[in-house]
């Protein structure tokens, strides 16, 4: 059943999508903490490990997230290699391509006859049987 009014803990910032998310304590059970977010919703994994988490990263009011959030340096690594693919670096060749289909027509035709051996033989006993 949804609460009216659910037990804020905390905040933290959205790893997802940037945003603050609410630190929610549940009322019942072992009063596990699960996150809301306004774009990505609800998380409420019960892990040991994520809890833990949650429990040391959140702050007391969204204003001090703010102010806790450490500004990220990104670098960007450009790689100037080619990536092309040459689609014509490997064919096989004609002598590999002719050997391959002789043998799967061999085979092929094999089990062909031998199925059609046991056909035959299975219809033989049965018309024996009901004779």
């Amino acid at each position: 059943m949804k609460k009216a009014n659910p037990t804020i803990v905390g905040y933290l910032g959205c790893s997802t999508c940037g945003d603050t998310m609410e630190v929610r304590q549940r009322s019942n059970g072992k009063k596990l903490l699960y996150t809301y977010c306004p774009n990505c919703k609800m998380d409420q994994r019960s892990g040991n490990a994520i809890q833990d988490v949650w429990r040391e990263s959140m702050v007391a009011s969204p204003e001090l997230l703010l102010k806790a959030e450490p500004e990220l340096e990104v670098e960007v690594h450009q790689d100037n290699t080619d990536h092309q693919i040459d689609h014509e670096e490997w064919s096989p060749t004609d002598e590999f391509t002719e050997t391959q289909a002789d043998e799967e027509t061999e085979s092929t035709s094999f089990v062909g006859w031998l199925f059609g051996g046991l056909f035959v033989a299975g219809c033989f006993l049965i018309g024996l049987k009901a004779s």
